[in-house]
């Protein structure tokens, strides 16, 4: 365990290489030297222990995190590409709090980590945690403008998929100013999906934007996007905002394969 922390490669060779050493021992915390080599980034190490054929790839530790997370939640993109080589890989196994590897990763802003998981085909973008939090919201509410872009892309997201407290995507963004996200998701979302259904304070996105200081930036977004709001819309009404009959939603990209 001590030599796979530490990245000590001539110890943790030696152990490997006999037979009677298990690479699965787990620590106090229920980390085996494969998570604990994941979390400090040693690849080379990673890549020794993969070699053992009683290697298990998708042990958890005491918060239910296997080393996949781990490297999903850390950024190590090839570490990342090395697990999903394997076909005896889990890539959606979620920890205690609900939460997987893709929703680690868009919630930390590795838009990279985010795109080489997307190419799963049993990957599940819309997996959400025990607050409803879906991969999507996390980036949003963390301002990664990249990883929102590309989790748009995916054919099978749901990005009107709401957290607990009620508030979608664009309602989250909308509520803290981030106008260049803010501007993604109307067209992705079918506009209405996002604008007009309200939250548990019966306030739609749009009524919390304008209520904050970004709310007229906000408003010219929506409007360039053929967004217009009805007069005399008041705070806690619901806007009966349309798209132009003229203009479609943008079709999202299909997901590679």
């Amino acid at each position: 365990m001590w030599a796979a922390e530490t990245g000590n490669w001539g110890i943790a060779n030696r152990l490997l290489a006999r037979r009677d050493v298990s690479p699965n021992t787990a620590d106090i915390d229920g980390r085996t030297p494969l998570s604990s080599a994941v979390v400090n980034g040693h690849e080379h190490i990673t890549k020794r222990l993969l070699e053992r054929e009683d290697i298990i790839l998708d042990t958890v530790d005491k918060d239910g995190r296997t080393p996949l997370l781990w490297a999903a939640a850390n950024g190590r993109e090839s570490i990342v590409r090395i697990f999903l080589q394997r076909e005896d890989i889990t890539p959606n196994t979620a920890d205690k709090d609900g939460r997987t590897p893709l929703s680690w990763a868009a919630g930390n802003g590795h838009g990279d980590v985010v795109g080489i998981l997307s190419q799963r085909r049993d990957i599940t973008p819309n997996a959400a945690d025990k607050d409803c939090q879906t991969p999507l919201l996390w980036a949003a509410r963390n301002r990664h403008e990249n990883v929102v872009k590309a989790l748009l892309g995916l054919q099978d997201l749901t990005p009107a998929t709401t957290e607990n407290g009620g508030r979608m995507p664009l309602s989250l963004v909308a509520e803290r100013g981030h106008i260049s996200i803010a501007e993604m998701l109307p067209e992705r979302c079918g506009v209405s999906q996002g604008i007009v259904t309200t939250d548990f304070t019966s306030q739609t996105s749009l009524t919390r934007a304008l209520g904050e200081p970004h709310g007229r930036t906000l408003k010219r977004s929506f409007e360039h996007q053929s967004v217009v709001p009805p007069e005399g819309s008041r705070d806690g009404a619901t806007e009966s905002f349309q798209p132009n009959p003229s203009e479609s939603p943008q079709r999202p990209s299909k997901r590679s394969r």
